[in-house]
């Protein structure tokens, strides 16, 4: 496993939160930032070491889709759902014309009403190969000593 702010490789890790962001970070870095826990590492078979892999939810690409064939599935018009979600039935046209993205809240009401998912799970990190001779964020980022 390789430091993710120095790119060092090196025995012992640890998930170590600098300026927001989580990191797996050697000894030597984890001085930058608040250390959370220690990390394993351990290597796979395939000589890859397991990153952790944290998942964030996103729009999917095709929700007006989506939105229209559950108003379809629901029997309802523009102007009802507008009403039961109390959303501007101008917004909710831009919405399904694909022209503007619904914001968070408006998608939950949504996929409630409508009994859709607009939502999809994508993953944040991928494996790194312990080879890996890639840039690291210390290579591109100057980092301010406390």
């Amino acid at each position: 496993m390789n430091c993710e702010l120095c790119g060092l490789s090196d025995e012992r890790f640890y998930k170590t939160e600098i300026d927001g962001a989580i990191l797996n970070v050697c000894q030597k870095c984890s001085k930058f930032g608040r250390v959370i826990e220690e990390v394993s590492n351990q290597e796979n078979s395939a000589g890859r070491t397991q990153l952790e892999r944290p998942t964030e939810k996103e729009l999917r690409i095709d929700f007006p889709e989506v939105i229209k064939e559950g108003l379809k599935s629901k029997n309802l018009t523009l102007e009802q759902l507008s009403n039961q979600i109390n959303a501007s039935k101008y917004e909710l046209k831009k919405v399904l014309d694909g022209k503007i993205m619904p914001s968070e809240e408006l998608a939950l009401k949504l996929e409630k009403v409508l009994k859709i998912s607009l939502f999809e799970t994508v993953p944040k990190l991928f494996k790194k190969s312990v080879q890996d001779k890639s840039l690291s964020i210390g290579d591109v980022v100057e980092i301010k000593k406390k």
